[in-house]
């Protein structure tokens, strides 16, 4: 914990140093005023030498002092009561705070985890094509080589025609990826929601969560092949309850155009998609 959040680091403050200083004003006021009084009036009784002079005496020196030890300690708990008061809003902040890193470090685990999940997920995807198993990010490029295939292959009934090559290759090997669509979703998904929740529950003194690092994270791990079959998976149908959070995280940011079935296909989805 910082000094300056601690009471002892508080009263080496400069604030905290006028405060004292205050404080001590007041007390030296105080005792200042009671050796006046006593000064002017001390000599008229001293000079006297009957006991009811002595009498009086005492009298005057309780009526003056009482008041002025009555002023001291009503000054000395207001100053503890402001004191209790600023510590207590320090607890506050720091309980805060604490909190907030808490919540912090508990979004991070999990966005961590998903990524993990994500490319485990990946490397246990197998692809088996003419006799041949894909594995892992092969998978995802054997994939996108059979929908370039049944897209120019000149007696397929789906030449020419994204959506339904897209469709012949899903139906054959479609089983095999849906897990993967499905993390994807939630990682994004999970972003999105930590960051609502945490912005509704910021009052001003806590950091805003940037989500910018975590998700550009996880796009990076996005190869691209995968990216190009889950651009066509989307455009497909097949996500979209995807299509806010590819707008908001710009998902098909830095996709390789040039193995776009067509080049013109890019212009399918929103510029927000493209990070444009």
């Amino acid at each position: 914990m910082n000094a300056r959040d601690t009471f002892l680091g508080r009263l080496s403050s400069s604030s905290a140093k006028r405060e004292r200083l205050l404080f001590w004003l007041l007390i030296g006021a105080a005792l200042a005023m009671g050796l006046v009084v006593l000064t002017a009036f001390v000599p008229a009784f001293v000079g006297g030498s009957a006991r009811e002079d002595f009498g009086s005496f005492g009298d005057f020196v309780g009526g003056v002092l009482n008041p002025i030890l009555t002023f001291i300690m009503f000054i000395v708990l207001i100053f503890t009561i402001i004191l209790q008061q600023k510590e207590l809003s320090l607890a506050r902040e720091e309980f805060q705070r604490t909190a907030s890193a808490m919540e912090r470090e508990n979004f991070e685990a999990t966005v961590f985890r998903l990524a993990s999940q994500i490319r485990e997920g990946v490397n246990s995807t197998d692809l088996v094509h003419e006799g041949v198993t894909h594995s892992g990010t092969d998978a995802f490029k054997a994939f996108y080589e059979r929908l370039e295939e049944i897209y120019e292959e000149a007696d397929h009934p789906a030449r020419g025609d994204h959506i339904k090559s897209y469709d012949a290759v899903y139906e054959e090997y479609g089983h095999d990826f849906g897990h993967y669509y499905r993390l994807l979703y939630f990682t994004f998904r999970h972003i999105k929601k930590s960051k609502e929740v945490w912005d509704s529950r910021s009052d001003g003194t806590r950091d805003t969560l940037d989500v910018d690092f975590y998700t550009k994270l996880i796009r990076a791990q996005i190869s691209d092949y995968e990216r190009l079959v889950f651009f066509y998976n989307f455009l497909s149908g097949r996500s979209d309850n995807f299509t806010d959070l590819i707008d908001e995280f710009a998902i098909f940011d830095n996709i390789d155009e040039g193995r776009l079935l067509v080049a013109d296909h890019i212009d399918l989805v929103s510029k927000r998609a493209r990070g444009c």
